[in-house]
């Protein structure tokens, strides 16, 4: 029986400047450069956004001694479309971060995946997604956790009508940070 989800299972990231002023600078890149064939601009602030929770997984991993290799984003070092993190040299991760960090909602957070990353995937499936959120001051992250690939698109919930009105992309579908696997638990899984 799976345990239920509880707001410890969340590892808080705090995040330093220099890693928050080097994803406002490097956001603009992905317009100029679209290093990634299949990567999908969402914006200066979610690149901002995406850059942080990159790191931001890739702090926790390194803080717990975890092998894994870090594809830092918007770098000539970028292993491009290939992953986010390389875990224990063989799974590929892709993190995603979603919405402003909200305490009180943390059992709900709306997750939202895209008819893009839903091609992406099918071109090149990942092993797991990983969920993150963040302070809107960008101070904090938040690792919701995370599911494995194949399991996220079996499972997603159609949108409702009125879910609809305000998507810049055509959206596969949803779900809630309380069905996603704590991380820690994805890593120490036998």
């Amino acid at each position: 029986m799976l345990k239920a989800y509880e707001l410890k299972d969340i590892p808080v990231i705090d995040i330093p400047n220099p890693v928050i002023e080097y994803a406002k600078e490097v956001a603009t890149l992905l317009d100029k450069e679209n290093q990634g064939k299949k990567t999908m601009d969402g914006g200066k602030n979610k690149n901002i956004k995406g850059t942080i929770a990159q790191w931001a997984v890739h702090k926790y991993l390194e803080d717990n001694g975890w092998y894994h290799e870090y594809s830092k984003p918007y770098t000539k070092e970028q292993h491009g479309d290939k992953y986010d993190i390389l875990f224990a040299g063989e799974e590929v991760w892709d993190v995603k971060c979603r919405d402003w960090w909200n305490e009180e909602y943390f059992y709900n957070h709306r997750i939202l995946m895209g008819e893009h990353e839903f091609d992406s995937f099918c071109e090149k499936p990942c092993d797991y997604y990983i969920f993150t959120t963040l302070e809107k001051d960008l101070s904090k992250a938040y690792i919701l956790g995370g599911l494995v690939g194949y399991d996220l698109w079996d499972k997603l919930q159609e949108l409702k009508e009125s879910e609809k009105t305000h998507m810049k992309y055509p959206t596969k579908g949803k779900t809630y940070s309380r069905y996603l696997t704590p991380i820690r638990d994805l890593i120490l899984r036998v």
